[in-house]
């Protein structure tokens, strides 16, 4: 099922004097799979929260991996990803249903063929200015005219105490492109799995 993503125009930001969000903007398609013809397009995510007690931690944010590897009890008929397993590095699933009521490894899904479009956004503030972490990508990301300011820390416990998976101890500070699963040229590659 491919659903028709567009967020274009808007304006979130985190206030000076505020705790802040998780997320600006996330596409993270629990239910449906399949983004499609996505787009997020001219956006402002800027964060001036507080960064001991808060901040910002992503400001752009495709594919939810980094909500404990993107990892489901029980699977909607819609979703797309790797039934039955949940592993810090899993293949990719070229568009493949997750079993629908098991355990699945979900993931966001660009057909062969089709685009996901992700341009002239302007994102500051943000521990991870901009993330993709767990987009099944078959077609093409369309990525341009992307702006940062500065990102900053912000309360991460994961990223500060560290997020273990396979033995291994992943930390981060604040960057501002971050891609795995895929990695992306130009993009930092780092892991960002275990929120929750």
């Amino acid at each position: 099922m491919e659903a028709r993503i567009l967020i274009s125009g808007n304006t979130v930001g985190v206030s000076e004097g505020h705790y802040g969000v998780f997320a600006g903007i996330a596409v993270h398609p629990w239910w449906f799979g399949d983004v499609s013809g996505g787009q997020v397009i001219d956006n402002v995510v800027v964060s001036r929260g507080d960064t001991i007690c808060g901040g910002m931690h992503t400001g752009i944010n495709i594919g939810q991996h980094m909500w404990g590897g993107g990892c489901v009890q029980t699977s909607p008929p819609a979703a797309v990803g790797n039934t039955g397993t949940c592993t810090a590095e899993p293949p990719q699933p070229l568009g493949t249903l997750c079993t629908p009521g098991a355990l699945c490894q979900e993931w966001a899904y660009v057909a062969a063929g089709a685009t996901f479009t992700l341009k002239d956004n302007y994102v500051s503030g943000a521990q991870i200015n901009y993330l993709i972490e767990g987009l099944d990508l078959v077609g093409t990301l369309v990525e341009s005219g992307n702006t940062s300011g500065p990102p900053q820390m912000s309360d991460w416990e994961a990223a500060k105490l560290g997020c273990y998976a396979n033995g291994t101890v992943d930390y981060w500070g604040a960057i501002d492109r971050v891609a795995h699963h895929p990695t992306l040229p130009g993009w930092t590659d780092q892991r960002v799995h275990c929120e929750r």
